[in-house]
């Protein structure tokens, strides 16, 4: 939580809260300077529908936290998509969420949604192309962070997008940033706990969901049967 690399970990929590985005955002200070430099102000927003292209970001973004992050925790598989954030405090979910709209998905949303899928569309005269296009380099992007598969599965998930944006009414670039910052971040910073990662318990039994609830850093009390489940002094109590 609140650390890219070890520059920025090093930093005291004050400038690391700040550096952190300002940082992400330098990814996309060359398309910004191309567009002024061109005289270029259409980056891809729209004003029609306003508050139905904030809704439809918004229900993306659960859908795709649903199905990419919150089901795969559940069903034991956790680890693929752990983000390997830890809260403590409250303020950090909500920095972090902040981050994940603001900085990743506005960054890489107006860059390859945006910016990217343009030039190409533009080049190629074809929306296919600029969805191939920018995809590929989409996901060469983040082969930089991860590896192969990685990179593969993210080039996926861009041209998901692209075709969200084309297809879905009222879908919009920032539909895309709200969905793309709350769908990759909402759950995918549980706790691996045992009963999350153990195959021999169905995908909602109650131990399932007392742990969700607890990943999630509410407070509440632990049920005898939790506690005797996983705590070798409490079996032995009557």
């Amino acid at each position: 939580m609140l650390s890219l690399n070890p520059v920025l970990a090093s930093l005291p929590l004050g400038l690391r809260i700040i550096a952190i985005p300002v940082s992400y955002w330098l990814i996309a200070l060359v398309p910004l300077a191309i567009q002024v430099f061109r005289r270029d102000w259409d980056f891809g927003f729209t004003r029609d529908k306003l508050g139905l292209q904030i809704l439809t970001g918004i229900l993306l973004g659960i859908v795709l936290s649903l199905l990419l992050t919150l089901i795969p925790h559940l069903a034991g598989f956790g680890g693929f998509v752990d983000n390997g954030s830890r809260y403590q405090y409250g303020w950090q979910f909500a920095y972090e969420f902040g981050y994940c709209i603001l900085g990743v998905g506005c960054v890489e949303e107006g860059v390859f949604r945006g910016f990217i899928y343009g030039r190409f569309q533009r080049i190629g005269r074809k929306e296919s192309i600029a969805v191939i296009g920018s995809s590929i380099l989409f996901g060469v992007f983040h082969l930089l962070s991860g590896g192969p598969l990685q990179m593969v599965v993210t080039a996926l998930i861009g041209a998901l997008f692209c075709l969200f944006r084309l297809k879905l009414k009222h879908c919009s670039l920032l539909s895309l940033m709200l969905a793309h910052g709350m769908g990759l971040h909402i759950f995918s910073g549980l706790k691996e706990g045992p009963v999350l990662t153990d195959k021999k318990h169905s995908p909602l039994t109650p131990a399932v969901l007392y742990d969700f609830l607890k990943a999630w850093h509410l407070h509440i009390p632990s049920p005898k049967w939790r506690q005797a489940q996983y705590d070798p002094a409490a079996q032995t109590q009557p």
